[in-house]
Order: C-alpha cells, then structure tokens, then sequence
C-alpha cells in the first residue's frame, strides 16, 4: 500500500485524510509508528478503520514493541487492546482512577 503512494512513507496525512481513505491514513500512520525507534508510543484507537486482518496485525506489531522494551499508551474500547495493558487509567464523569486487572474484570461484568 505505502509503495503505491506518490511520496510512499512520507504522504501527507490531513486531519481529514484527504486523498486516503481512513484506513489507508491509519495503516500509514502505524507504519510510521513501527519503523520509528521512539522509546514511546501514543496511540488513540490504534485499531480503527481497520478490517479484521489488519487489525490483528496490528496488535501482534503492538506485542511486539512491547516486547523490545517501547512504552505503550494507548486510549481504547477494545477489550483485546485493553488486555495488552500492563496498567489500566480510567476517566469516569471527571473522575481519574487506575484500576488492576481483578477490579477490571469486576467492572466490565457490571
């Protein structure tokens, strides 16, 4: 996908993905993600836009750059997403709370 695109790794990509459909612009965005070397990585909803194939892939990238020692946060829904966490940051009606994974499973059977 990159290698068809006019300037490859370096398009541009606007807030409104002009000229890429949202999950060309994520695919992108990851790549760029996977070929840095940051030691931290910031990602809001790393998954979305993406088919189920990609997605997958993705989480097993993400594994992976745990694995070689880069810090991960990552703001999601996804449960899958949310079980790679080694910590778990909560926003309730204003209210910040770090929750382990027992009282996690707690409040997702609630």
């Amino acid at each position: 996908m990159v290698s068809q695109l006019a300037d490859g790794i370096n398009t541009a990509i606007s807030e409104r993905g002009v000229g890429l459909s949202g999950g060309q612009a994520q695919r992108l965005a990851l790549a760029r993600i996977f070929l840095s070397h940051a030691p931290l990585v910031l990602l809001d909803e790393p998954t979305a836009s993406l088919d189920e194939t990609t997605e997958q892939a993705v989480m097993s990238a993400l594994k992976a750059l745990q694995q070689e020692g880069r810090s991960l946060v990552i703001a999601t829904h996804h449960p899958t997403l949310m079980a790679l966490a080694d910590r778990h940051w909560h926003i309730e009606q204003g209210q910040f709370s770090e929750r382990d994974s027992a009282a996690e499973a707690h409040h997702d059977d609630t």
